[in-house]
């Protein structure tokens, strides 16, 4: 690996699949939703398990959104007729029940994010994160990985306005470190929206391989972390930063 980058003051992260791992979060959601829904009287051409297979499918289509459980309900339900509303609310509600259980329940931080981010506190280096899920949702998973209190601030596409790779929502973060963008480092697994949106905006970037598995390298990350832990040695933290 390169040399560590030298002037590095702040480390702004993307959140899903970078500082908890999201995708395995939502699958494990889906496969519990999915059961509940058929225990509680969905009828569909297909078993429990691959329900779950399917349900996680469509829920990448709209990754953040509220009707999916619903939508995919009248969708795949046999006897379309008898679907009345009670119905659908009755298993929609179980739906939501388990997938917010099973969320909650797994929504954990990658091995080595805690101690990673103590590190860098310790050293003196200011921590942000930048993420396109709404606010709200976001600050949920972070609570639920219980790494919230180390950021001195969330930005989200509520927040901004927009979404990365736009240039604002990387300003707005710039702006609430106040720092010019070579002193800081984005740390993210999306080479379209990590990557090129940060090197767009003159921040260094280090791409979170572990986050994205089998991809190739993109051309705008100067570094890889094959593990969060990586940074430590990356910004070489013997002692505080000045």
């Amino acid at each position: 690996m390169e040399p560590g980058p030298s002037g590095v003051r702040a480390v702004l992260f993307d959140l899903d699949n970078t500082l908890v791992d999201f995708l395995r979060m939502k699958r494990t959601a889906s496969d519990a939703a999915a059961r509940a829904m058929v225990v509680a009287g969905a009828d569909f051409p297909f078993a429990p398990q691959e329900a779950g297979d399917i349900l996680f499918g469509e829920y990448m289509q709209d990754i953040e959104g509220n009707s999916v459980f619903e939508a995919f309900l009248r969708r795949h339900h046999k006897q379309k007729l008898g679907l009345g509303q009670h119905a659908v609310d009755r298993i929609t509600a179980a739906a939501v029940n388990a997938y917010l259980k099973a969320k909650l329940l797994h929504t954990e931080p990658y091995p080595g994010v805690r101690a990673t981010l103590v590190a860098l506190a310790r050293s003196g280096l200011r921590l942000g994160v930048l993420t396109d899920a709404p606010r709200f949702k976001a600050y949920q998973r972070l609570e639920a990985a219980g790494l919230v209190d180390f950021f001195d601030f969330v930005v989200t596409s509520t927040d901004s306005g927009a979404t990365k790779p736009m240039p604002q929502a990387f300003k707005a973060a710039l702006d609430l470190f106040a720092l010019p963008p070579p002193q800081v480092l984005m740390v993210g697994d999306w080479p379209e929206k990590d990557m090129a949106g940060a090197k767009a905006a003159g921040m260094r970037t280090a791409w979170a391989r572990y986050g994205k598995p089998g991809a190739p390298v993109p051309p705008e990350a100067e570094w890889v972390l094959d593990s969060v832990e990586g940074l430590i040695p990356l910004l070489r933290l013997v002692g505080p930063v000045r």
